[in-house]
């Protein structure tokens, strides 16, 4: 369908994909393979959409133009190169810039490119989510799952089994995002390094994540009910505690250690060791 006699007037549809890439939708089959009209379409925000994806409605031609489809830019290379064709899919050159601009565009790239070595390593230092797109035999390569969990330690749930037991990726992982101590090898759960590095991390970002909501509300001039900080401590911790084994919390050091960074959150300071592991315990094991 060519649609309205403004379809075919390529001024009115210049103009109009310029405020919203959507109206590509409403343009002639002729002006939807014109490569001017679809750049400016794919770069142009749109409404209840990624401007990308109206890289869908050009010809086929532009979908296998790699100018056009890199046209649409850090923010949505990934929804065009899922609309273009298999032969840019296949372009390692093109897959490569894309993923250098947005590391999850490795999802959309052909099968043969997800098992490149050099493509997936951009990919994942750009993103480190785009790890769960590379091939099997990627995801267990320890340099690839290393670059993924600096940039995002919750990258780790999608490297192999052997990699998830390697303790100094699961350092790098819980060290960057401390909940990702539920993805680590459970010899590694019981490891006194690994849960302290991830309940110091966990404290780090309690205390960001309070600071930033007080300064939200005070920019915003709002009121109401804030979580206060030990309440966000106490959600923070038990994210890493729920995952650490059970037979951690009969390690004095461990105890004393955890208890430290977790000590903002009771009123009144502990009796003994044994009182600080119960209260860890507790911790844990609330619902």
């Amino acid at each position: 369908e060519d649609g309205t006699a403004l379809g075919h007037d390529r001024e009115v549809v210049r103009a109009a994909v310029r405020e919203d890439g959507t109206a590509l939708e409403y343009a002639s089959s002729e002006l939807r393979a014109d490569k001017s009209i679809v750049m400016d379409a794919v770069r142009t925000g749109a409404t209840g959409a990624w401007p990308g994806a109206w890289l869908g409605l050009a010809s086929e031609a532009l979908r296998g133009d790699s100018e056009v489809v890199l046209a649409a830019g850090t923010r949505y290379v990934a929804r065009a190169l899922s609309y273009a064709t298999d032969a840019v899919k296949e372009d390692r050159a093109v897959v490569l810039v894309a993923v250098r601009m947005d590391g999850m565009a490795l999802r959309y790239a052909a099968g043969s490119i997800k098992g490149d070595r050099e493509v997936v390593l951009e990919a994942v230092r750009q993103s480190g989510q785009a790890l769960q797109y590379a091939t099997g035999s990627l995801r267990a390569d320890r340099a690839v799952a290393f670059e993924a969990v600096r940039q995002d330690g919750d990258a780790l749930r999608w490297a192999g089994a052997v990699i998830k037991a390697d303790k100094d990726v699961a350092l790098a992982a819980v060290r960057k995002e401390g909940r990702t101590l539920e993805f680590v090898a459970e010899a590694l759960q019981a490891d006194r390094e690994v849960v302290l590095a991830a309940v110091d991390q966990a404290q780090a970002r309690a205390q960001a994540t309070f600071r930033s909501t007080l300064a939200l509300i005070a920019s915003a001039g709002a009121t109401g009910t804030v979580l206060s900080a030990s309440a966000t401590l106490r959600a923070h911790l038990r994210q890493v505690l729920l995952y650490a084994r059970d037979r951690l919390f009969e390690d004095d050091a461990f105890v004393l250690a955890a208890h430290e960074h977790a000590k903002a959150i009771w009123t009144t300071p502990a009796n003994d060791l044994q009182d600080m592991r119960e209260r860890l315990r507790l911790l844990k094991e609330l619902v």
